[in-house]
C-alpha cells in the first residue's frame, strides 16, 4: 500500500493546476473572487464546526468573518455545489466529519509541497 502522499500525488497536482487555485496561490484573486471564495468556505466551516472540531484552535468562522469585513460589501450567494456539500456534511455524525476536517483544516494548511 502506498503512503497517503504518494497515493494522492497525481490528484494533488491536478488540483494545484486548476485556474482558480493558480490565481489564489499567486495572489491574483480579485477582491470579488476572494469574497466569493470566503463565503463558500465560511459555510463549510460553519457546518463542520457546528458538529465540533478536535480542538477549538482549528475553528475558522470568526477569522473568515473578519476577513470578509475588510472587503467591500457584496451580496455573494452560496454556490449550488457549496449548498449540496454542506447538506451532505450535515448528514454525517462527528466521526464521519473527521476526513472533511482533515481536508479543510489540516491538508489545506499543510498542502504546500516540500
Amino acid at each position: 500500500m502506498l503512503p497517503l502522499k504518494e497515493a494522492t500525488s497525481e490528484k494533488h497536482k491536478i488540483a494545484e493546476r486548476m485556474p482558480f487555485n493558480v490565481k489564489m496561490f499567486r495572489g491574483q484573486l480579485s477582491k470579488e473572487e476572494y469574497g466569493l471564495y470566503l463565503v463558500q468556505q465560511r459555510e463549510l466551516f460553519r457546518t463542520i464546526e457546528a458538529k465540533g472540531t478536535p480542538h477549538s484552535s482549528l475553528n475558522r468562522v470568526s477569522a473568515i468573518d473578519k476577513d470578509l469585513a475588510e472587503l467591500p460589501p457584496s451580496d455573494h450567494a452560496l454556490l449550488p455545489s457549496t449548498r449540496q456539500y454542506a447538506a451532505y456534511l450535515n448528514k454525517l455524525d462527528y466521526d464521519g466529519t473527521l476526513p472533511h476536517i482533515y481536508l479543510h483544516y489540516l491538508a489545506i494548511m499543510f498542502g504546500v509541497r516540500s
